[in-house]
């Protein structure tokens, strides 16, 4: 499994500095712990994609890209998009999205300093 996560969603503070803080740290350990665990941020400094600005995640049944479904998700509901090239459109952004993220050393280390901040951070 990899993840791209945009800066926003780990400098983003929701239910207090140490809730974030062990967040982060799990993060760093599921990245560590599980070899079929990849965990990249996409940097505030990085291209600018659209798709930043929401979720989608590409499912695989076997190892067969025939048949991918994309599954995208908004306020009041979920789709499956499995028109050929709806896939290859959202196929072509993943890779632009992890080509432009940090690599997973780099996103660790950067979600780690973001979790020492929430710690230096609470009162």
């Amino acid at each position: 499994m990899t993840f791209v996560l945009s800066e926003s969603a780990i400098r983003r503070t929701v239910e207090g500095p140490m809730t974030m803080r062990d967040q982060m740290r799990h993060l760093v350990e599921l990245g560590r712990s599980l070899p079929h665990v990849s965990i990249q941020v996409l940097p505030f400094t990085a291209r600018s994609y659209v798709a930043a600005s929401f979720g989608f995640t590409i499912l695989r049944f076997g190892g067969d890209a025939s048949s991918d479904v994309v599954y995208t998700e908004n306020f009041t509901t979920g789709d499956y998009l499995d028109r050929p090239e709806t896939v290859k459109a959202y196929s072509r952004l993943w890779d632009d999205l992890r080509a432009a993220a940090l690599g997973p050393a780099e996103s660790s280390l950067l979600i780690s300093q973001a979790a020492d901040e929430f710690e230096k951070s609470e009162p």
